[in-house]
């Protein structure tokens, strides 16, 4: 028995707009819908159609699709008992829709029911470029997360290889917690968020219940979850498995107000980004699990879940105390680090306080998110103790390697004041006055010496005028001597 949704004054109302276009010709298919842009199909070209319904969002927009495509119908009246498998033959004018052309409902009618179109399997990449848009599709990945979202729907967060793809899903889990870390093959409309400019923002998959949803591997118990190093994370596999949780221990070394918190055991660090912020204090030993990603250039551990707490005495001895100049070559992502330099620009934003500091050369960036004003001004020496983050980084053939530092304060106590502008000023003075009395010390020895050598030259040359002088009156004696010798010779011949 078929079922006849009648709506007379919409069947009128479309005849005589549609006559116009009549025209033009009549669009058959769902595909031929999808090829128009949105200036045509703001002409409202007739369309006549035979589909399956596969997905209903009440009040008034009803997915089809036939054997080339999927497309969908806006209708203002109630969709009565109709369900996803009936087979429709419609009859409306095209509209622009809010991303691609839909169809304004004139006319419907059930003239059958059958099996839902054939899912087509689906890559993040697929949603992301709207190739299946409004179609039925499959996709499988691992369930990182499910959370409630209104009175009867939730939201569940499946990893697709290295993306995240959401699920909105129309009712409440009852496995809940047992879904996580599952992977799951997951069937329903592929659809997604727009902007303005009709672009896709965001892609999701909606599935009208939690049939939609088919374990192929479930989750492994919280007690068989291996406890591994945050120095083995993402680290080679030969299985090829990625994406499944694990679990870390370690001592927190930092906890900022957006959630992010870092932990350190014997081998590195590693973030964790919870939800809210307060879970943990630092100085704590915790035990979390969560499901790793690169991050800049080391792991964050996502929805993570926090399985123990230990109180402890925060650990000083983990602050890694480095030259600035020496962050390049030693890897310190993730480290709680104490580096020494001085002020060259300090301000304060939306995002908190910014500091860039100076040491032999090289500079980096500090920032405190909030809290009380840090008592650094341009040209104080301070001395800092954060966690390093990788800002940007470079490699060579197979090598990753990181190229600027920032370093993120916890508080303002993690500043402190090593010299202030005014005694920075003094001690360039002292040096400047230092420098300056050396100099003159050293060119009243250059005076001294030169005069000692003025006056060894003095002496020496005042020897030698002597000298010359004694050997001038000897010449002198000689020759008037040796004249007279003559003279006399000559006398006595």
């Amino acid at each position: 028995m078929t079922r006849r949704i009648t709506m007379n004054l919409r069947t009128l109302s479309f005849l005589l707009v549609s006559l116009p276009s009549l025209v033009m010709g009549q669009i058959d298919s769902a595909m031929k819908v999808r090829q128009l842009t949105a200036e045509e199909a703001k002409e409202g070209r007739p369309v006549h159609l035979r589909a399956t319904v596969h997905f209903i969002e009440s009040p008034g927009t009803i997915f089809i699709q036939d054997a080339s495509a999927g497309t969908f119908l806006r209708t203002k009246k109630a969709v009565g008992e109709l369900r996803p498998g009936d087979v429709v033959e419609v009859e409306g004018t095209t509209f622009p829709g809010l991303f691609f052309p839909g169809v304004e409902l004139a006319s419907m009618t059930v003239v059958g029911r059958e099996a839902l179109p054939k899912a087509q399997a689906a890559t993040f990449d697929d949603l992301s470029s709207a190739r299946y848009h409004y179609q039925r599709v499959s996709v499988e990945g691992i369930v990182r997360s499910i959370t409630v979202d209104g009175e009867n729907r939730s939201r569940l967060r499946l990893a697709m290889g290295t993306r995240v793809l959401e699920v909105r899903v129309d009712g409440i889990a009852a496995e809940g917690e047992a879904l996580v870390d599952a992977q799951v093959r997951i069937t329903g409309l592929a659809a997604g968020s727009v902007n303005d400019a009709r672009q896709l923002v965001q892609p999701y998959v909606r599935i009208s219940g939690w049939d939609g949803v088919e374990v192929l591997r479930a989750s492994p118990s919280a007690t068989s979850v291996p406890t591994t190093t945050t120095a083995n994370l993402l680290q080679f596999n030969p299985s090829g498995e990625t994406g499944h949780c694990v679990r870390v221990q370690g001592v927190v070394t930092a906890a900022f107000p957006d959630g992010v918190v870092f932990i350190r055991d014997a081998g590195a660090s590693v973030a964790v980004a919870f939800a809210v912020s307060g879970v943990v204090r630092v100085g704590e030993r915790i035990t979390v699990q969560g499901f790793p990603i690169m991050n800049r250039f080391t792991p964050t551990l996502e929805e993570p879940r926090l399985v123990s707490v230990e109180s402890s005495a925060a650990d000083e001895a983990q602050e890694v105390p480095v030259a600035m100049h020496e962050m390049l070559s030693r890897a310190h992502e993730g480290d709680l680090v104490r580096v020494r330099g001085s002020v060259r620009v300090h301000f304060t934003s939306v995002s908190g306080q910014t500091l860039e500091i100076e040491d032999q050369g090289v500079t980096m960036i500090a920032h405190l998110p909030d809290g009380e004003l840090l008592p650094a001004e341009a040209g104080s020496i301070v001395e800092l103790t954060g966690i390093a983050r990788i800002e940007a980084m470079s490699g060579k053939g197979f090598n990753a390697r990181p190229e600027r530092f920032s370093l993120w304060l916890r508080d303002a106590r993690d500043l402190r004041l090593v010299e202030s502008p005014a005694g920075s000023l003094l001690r360039q003075f002292l040096v400047v006055l230092a420098v300056l009395g050396m100099a003159i010390l050293a060119a009243l020895i250059w005076i001294v010496a030169l005069r000692r050598q003025v006056s060894a030259l003095r002496m020496r040359i005042e020897r030698e005028a002597a000298l010359e002088e004694r050997q001038r009156i000897a010449r002198e004696f000689h020759d008037t001597l040796e004249q007279e010798l003559a003279g006399l010779s000559l006398r006595l011949d």
